[in-house]
């Protein structure tokens, strides 16, 4: 049985890998796009559907392959009450309406494949599989920063030291390899 510091190391590490895992899984839902989903794009829909801004929102889509079907003005009309049901709380019925739209099982499916990939980058790094690892984390936005055997080494170093206990010595280590995304 794992101790409580014990978990909290794997914790944190599984932290590290998330950030790498979660923007590759973006990526690849991306990636039969023209256009990135970026924080900014996405900021950018949402901000024409609480605007109420047909002509934007649909022009964003139209960046995109394959959304003529979805990009209507009758789905903007949902997604717009679902919004303004959201801000009076009425979560229920907001989430209703999105599943009506089928975008929520879009949703849980990103979200099994970040776990998945999440679960293959942690094996990679605990059995030492740089080759692995990189190929998970290359399809990060901001890979050429980090993807190198220097970073997978510190991943590994900081894992093993908090596997011997030694968490602030693995936290230090994880502080000095400069990843792209919060620190902990």
């Amino acid at each position: 049985m794992l101790s409580n510091r014990k978990k909290f190391g794997l914790g944190l590490m599984a932290l590290s890998l998330l950030g790498i895992v979660g923007a590759t899984a973006s990526v690849k839902a991306a990636e039969q796009s023209t256009v990135r989903l970026t924080p900014e794009y996405v900021r950018s829909l949402h901000e024409a559907v609480k605007n109420e801004d047909y002509n934007t929102w649909a022009a964003l889509l139209a960046e995109r392959p394959n959304t003529e079907e979805f990009a209507t003005q009758e789905t903007f009309d949902k997604l717009v009450e679902a919004d303004n049901l959201r801000e009076q709380g009425a979560y229920a019925e907001a989430r209703a309406i999105v599943k009506e739209l089928g975008i929520g099982p879009q949703i849980v499916e990103h979200h099994q494949y970040v776990r998945e990939q999440f679960r293959l980058a942690h094996e990679a790094v605990v059995s030492g599989d740089y080759a692995t690892w990189s190929d998970i984390a290359s399809q990060h936005p901001r890979a050429e920063k980090f993807v190198n055997q220097e970073t997978f080494d510190g991943l590994t170093e900081a894992y093993q030291l908090r596997q011997d206990g030694k968490f602030k010595e693995a936290r230090e280590v994880m502080k000095s390899l400069n990843l792209p995304f919060p620190k902990f």
